[in-house]
């Protein structure tokens, strides 16, 4: 419910340690009321509970939101465990439609756990993830492969 302005740099620092840079912490401005921030946590929180964004559920309490465009043309997740923010995209370069069983509730939610449970700390980097097909068989497949797979022109 506070407004804080990003920065990509934090620090730099030379060989031997010492500051270059600093980041100077800008004073935070509320933007929306608590009230109505809790409200959004709750909605947010229940779309990973009970909701379409089942996959990317962990064991420690998140909030998220999947997303689809026309044309299976480009899915997301965006989510985050405090303190962490992070949004996963997955699409064509050159804006042409995935494969149609493309949405938000695939890959980029299961990416987003895996990727949010290794950045807690609550498991380790996957070679493998398994994923739902839309024969109901559940596959592992690298990574890598699974998005080239999915990201595939379907034309």
């Amino acid at each position: 419910d506070e407004k804080i302005t990003p920065f990509g740099i934090i620090s730099i620092k030379n060989q031997k340690g010492k500051i270059l840079y600093k980041a100077k912490k800008k004073e935070h401005q509320k933007v929306i009321s608590t009230e109505i921030c809790e409200k959004m946590k709750i909605m947010l929180k229940e779309i990973i509970e009970n909701g379409t964004g089942k996959r990317a559920k962990m064991p420690i309490t998140c909030y998220g939101k999947t997303g689809t465009s026309n044309d299976s043309r480009d899915a997301s997740f965006i989510g985050f465990a405090p303190p962490l923010v992070t949004g996963v995209w997955v699409g064509n370069d050159d804006n042409s439609p995935m494969n149609e069983s493309m949405t938000g509730v695939k890959i980029p939610a299961t990416v987003w756990h895996h990727f949010m449970m290794f950045a807690f700390g609550l498991e380790s980097p996957l070679e493998k993830i398994s994923i739902d097909r839309s024969s109901g068989k559940k596959k592992k497949i690298r990574l890598h492969s699974l998005i080239k797979n999915l990201s595939g022109k379907t034309k």
